[in-house]
């Protein structure tokens, strides 16, 4: 009997919940991590991984504008609609939105991703990094700011809304990252809040880590440690979100 090829893993934006990592055939040397933003967003990346292969085609194929986002073309992804997520229920009504988000301090946000596995972990573990969380789908009073379509391609750097990527100011691993929240509604969190993690309920939310492992997440991550380098210090959930810089290099806190 033959050896099983070669096989990279890769954590698909909305199965990690039930721990399902997803493996494909490692091309050549290294397995790039797909991009968090860009022309073909992450989630829309993931489509073939969960039987949606038909919309991979449809949202990613070359030279294909994307629908608008106001538009109610784009079709609703049962797996990406979280089920304790109130704004998200996956009804024609919110057609076509995502619960969980990208984290593009470790994927970057240029157009074919520049985070490499297992290089980009080297420092600090797949088992300590972040890459993926959950989010609310829509936000404070609805908005075209303020929705997040899965399939949604905003390049922008500065990650203002509606992405369905975060954190990308903070990849140089200088600055805490803001800090996630809990107990609030959907319609309760406001602006200045939407662009990061989001609870569903007042005790803990579900992250998506880089070796394929879903982590409950509690207030404790948004306990304070003091880091060289940066005033202030950084919060338990900057460190598991970023892997460059002081932040990124830093120990492992306690409390993760």
């Amino acid at each position: 009997m033959k050896p099983p090829p070669a096989r990279s893993p890769r954590t698909t934006s909305c199965n990690w919940a039930s721990r399902l990592t997803v493996w494909r055939p490692a091309p050549k040397a290294r397995c790039p991590l797909r991009p968090a933003c860009g022309p073909a967003p992450e989630a829309a990346l993931s489509a073939p991984d969960i039987e949606q292969g038909n919309l991979f085609v449809k949202y990613n194929a070359p030279n294909t504008v994307v629908p608008s986002q106001t538009a109610t073309t784009c079709e609703s992804v049962k797996t990406y609609c979280a089920p304790l997520d109130a704004s998200n229920p996956g009804t024609s009504a919110t057609i076509g939105l995502t619960s969980y988000a990208s984290n593009a301090a470790v994927f970057g946000v240029s157009d074919g991703g520049t985070a490499r596995y297992p290089a980009q972990f080297n420092a600090k573990g797949t088992s300590n990094t972040v890459i993926f969380f959950e989010r609310f789908a829509s936000t404070g009073t609805p908005t075209p700011n303020t929705i997040h379509y899965w399939r949604t391609a905003n390049a922008n750097v500065l990650n203002l809304p509606p992405t369905n990527y975060v954190y990308a100011p903070y990849i140089s691993g200088f600055m805490r990252i803001p800090d996630p929240t809990f107990g609030l509604t959907f319609n309760s969190v406001p602006a200045a809040r939407d662009a990061t993690a989001h609870a569903f309920t007042s005790s803990s939310f579900q992250a998506g880590l880089a070796d394929g492992s879903a982590r409950s997440c509690t207030t404790a991550v948004t306990g304070s440690f003091p880091v060289a380098g940066v005033p202030g210090g950084a919060t338990i959930w900057s460190w598991a979100c970023i892997v460059n810089g002081p932040i990124g290099n830093a120990p492992t806190p306690s409390g993760w």
